[in-house]
């Protein structure tokens, strides 16, 4: 084994001490010499190789950081704390808290690296009020919301503005009013026409017949939003939080599907999004409107765009009276109700939907980029189709290799958008501006591609049909099969549904791919919709595991830190008056002493037994020492207080019980502070870490130093944290099966 000198971390013991204390432990004993406990031979043999630790350190990679939940809601639920992305494969629970009112606090374990965490609050009924990733700063974190204050405050004006669309004929528009008053539940015209065999509604509804009687007219009622406040931001969230929706996920077993609106059309057999929710499943509403679910403001998070086209995007209320109306008198409906604009196609750059601007950023690096239109670009392909972003051909990609997954085309990375809140204008849309709506306002949509008036839509079915119309020509890869395009020529544009207890809205561009995903927002206060779409194979994270690696005291001369390996993991109470638990699992045995591992009074058991291996014999180690059947090792749980911390506690909770050759049981504890009469010095050395989950510990007989060679450094200085990072032998250390 190679041995470094032991010159970093020498402290508060000067070296001819050190000499002194090491030809103690090493030199020839004399007859009179004092027999030298197992305990203190161990220090002194560490001391000699590694150096003398800090007194005061810690030989933990855990903090502990303090939650504080300070909701303006007054939200009844919990919330759970991740160390990443739920939807993230390898994401893990580090806390979860009970929130009353909108308040809570709880303290718990965090890597001693992390400088954030991953956020979810959930109400009673299981919806997200707050999610995203929020900063640790001084051992602590601040799980705050301030999108949903009440403000009279609202600087915002509307100003009217022409907008040229193609709308259908006066003659057309009695017809379709006159059926549609008739049949209002009926958005597939053509579809339910046909069916009945009546060839000449057919032939009115046809497309062709509808396309070749339209005329051109400004939108009634239209605005644009002046001074509105662009400048809010949702909290950071990851690329998996929308990428089971506009692309893929894994499941808990690896398995990779297609996301639930993905860009392209792979359902299994080339059918778009349009066609499998709308056409086959039937389980979307063809009306995309919300409903206010309290009184205060109505906030839509932009988290998704990949527009092919310029756009537009705004939105219209009514209350329930006037929704009456839509199925009975559409064009009146149409033409009184004022509509706004909100992210448009020319003007200020900084609110257009399409655009190199700050309403979407990603980084993957170090830097926030611009996010325009970012499809699932591949830096490796170099195909004549292949389309690459010019802000993403201005990243670091060897700097950012480390965040790309082999074979998928969406690197991990975080975003942050524009957060909004929607103005209210009083019933009649004459009123003083405000941000807070009355409950049980309806909200709708408009949106369309600039340029293109046959490509103006409204979210509502009726509207959309009866006055506009839209074409429908398809491109590219989501194509609608032959026979839906047979049976129906006109489909819907957006999509509202819940995904994961949060509440989303998707919209077509204008290209009619058919994906509903072109640009797709989060949306507060409202209530959710009926059609919940989240798969039930998503990843569940499981409590934050930890490994405890040490060394049984039978020798100091190899220092693996393999003789005894734990998991450990604290389970969070998962139900009100529950108790919090510790769950401890036997992964490694590389001592050929018998050791019987204790957590406080519990006697866990003999760790070869544990692991199901004969006594005295390593086991799980490599360097030709068996492999250990995981399957059949059994995890142990205990119940903890409410204030119990590992960080806190792995020294004094967790013991081990060593029997010496000579029969001697050597029992302490794991860091054991020893006076060795030098200079009245107080030394200590490790024979616990507390390490991250990720960490895999040295084959057997290997020391750590072969293994991790920067050890040393954070033996020195214990915020040289990157050591378990650092592995330039990977033949030393053992790769793990469990």
């Amino acid at each position: 084994m190679n041995k470094l000198p032991p010159t970093t971390g020498i402290a508060r013991i000067g070296y001819s001490a050190l000499l002194a204390l090491s030809a103690l432990a090493f030199g020839s004993c004399a007859d009179t010499a004092p027999e030298i406990p197992q305990e203190e031979l161990y220090l002194r043999g560490f001391i000699r190789q590694f150096g003398v630790p800090d007194l005061e350190r810690s030989w933990s990679m855990a903090k502990p950081i303090k939650a504080t939940v300070n909701l303006r809601s007054k939200t009844d639920g919990i919330a759970r704390i991740y160390t990443d992305s739920p939807n993230t494969p390898g994401c893990q629970m580090l806390a979860a808290v009970e929130v009353a009112s909108g308040r809570g606090t709880a303290c718990f374990d965090a890597d001693i690296r992390s400088n954030h965490v991953y956020v979810r609050v959930e109400n009673r009924d299981g919806q997200v009020e707050l999610s995203g990733f929020m900063p640790v700063s001084k051992g602590a974190v601040s799980i705050t919301d301030s999108r949903s204050s009440r403000s009279g405050n609202c600087p915002v004006t509307k100003k009217a503005v022409e907008l040229e669309v193609d709308r259908i004929n006066d003659k057309c528009l009695e017809f379709l009013t006159g059926f549609l008053s008739e049949n209002p539940d009926n958005y597939r015209l053509s579809w339910d026409a046909l069916e009945k065999g009546d060839d000449e509604i057919a032939r009115k509804l046809s497309q062709e017949y509808i396309l070749s009687n339209k005329q051109k007219e400004n939108v009634p009622n239209l605005y644009r939003l002046e001074n509105f406040d662009y400048s809010q931001r949702c909290p950071e969230f990851s690329i998996d939080d929308i990428k089971p929706i506009i692309h893929q996920y894994t499941t808990p077993d690896g398995e990779v599907k297609p996301g639930l609106f993905a860009e392209y059309s792979d359902h299994g057999n080339e059918i778009s999004n349009l066609q499998k929710y709308y056409h086959e499943l039937k389980t979307l509403d063809p009306d995309v409107e919300l409903t206010v679910k309290e009184d205060g403001p109505v906030v839509f998070d932009l988290m998704w765009r990949a527009l092919t086209e310029n756009a537009y995007w705004g939105y219209y209320y009514y209350d329930e009276e006037d929704a009456k109306t839509i199925r009975t008198d559409p064009w009146g409906f149409y033409n009184r109700v004022p509509k706004f604009i909100v992210l448009d196609y020319e003007g200020n750059a900084g609110n257009r939907l399409q655009g190199d601007n700050s309403l979407m950023e990603m980084r993957l690096c170090k830097n926030w980029e611009h996010h325009s239109s970012v499809y699932y670009t591949d830096p490796e392909d170099d195909s004549p189709n292949h389309t690459l972003n010019e802000t993403w051909e201005k990243m670091d990609w060897n700097a950012c290799r480390t965040t790309y997954n082999e074979g998928k085309k969406l690197r991990g990375c975080k975003i942050r958008s524009v957060s909004m809140k929607l103005v209210y204008f009083g019933k009649d849309g004459n009123g003083e501006a405000t941000y807070d709506f009355p409950a049980g306002t309806r909200i709708g949509f408009i949106y369309g591609s600039s340029g293109r008036s046959e490509k103006f839509y409204l979210s509502d079915a009726i509207l959309s049909q009866a006055i506009h119309r839209p074409s429908t020509t398809y491109s590219g890869s989501g194509q609608v099969s032959d026979e839906i395009k047979k049976s129906s020529d006109w489909f819907p544009t957006s999509a509202k549904f819940s995904f994961n207890g949060e509440n989303y809205v998707g919209f077509e561009d204008g290209g009619l791919d058919c994906d509903l995903n072109d640009f797709m927002f989060r949306v507060h206060n409202t209530w959710p919709p009926e059609t919940d779409i989240t798969p039930d194979d998503l990843p569940r994270p499981d409590s934050k595991e930890w490994i405890i690696a040490c060394e049984d005291l039978g020798s100091f001369d190899d220092y693996d830190f393999n003789d005894v390996v734990l998991k450990v993991a604290f389970v969070p109470k998962a139900t009100e008056g529950g108790r919090n638990k510790v769950r401890i699992t036997p992964v490694a045995c590389g001592g050929q002493l018998n050791s019987y591992v204790y957590f406080q009074d519990h006697v866990l058991g003999e760790i070869h037994s544990l692991l199901g291996c004969p006594g005295g014999i390593p086991a799980g180690v490599g360097n030709g020492t068996p492999d250990i059947d995981h399957s059949k090792v059994r995890s142990l749980e205990f119940e903890v207080d409410d204030d119990w911390l590992l960080s806190e506690r792995y020294e004094t909770d967790f013991t081990v019980s060593t029997t010496w050759m000579n029969g001697e049981e050597i029992r302490g504890e794991w860091i054991k502070k020893i006076q060795d009469g030098i200079n009245g010095e107080h030394l200590k050395a490790p024979q616990i870490l507390l390490l991250p989950t990720e960490w895999s510990w040295p084959v057997e007989r290997c020391g750590i130093l072969d293994a991790y060679p920067d050890f040393i450094k954070w033996i020195g200085n214990i915020e040289n944290y990157d050591w378990v990072d650092n592995k330039p032998y990977p033949g030393n250390i053992y790769t793990r099966i469990d």
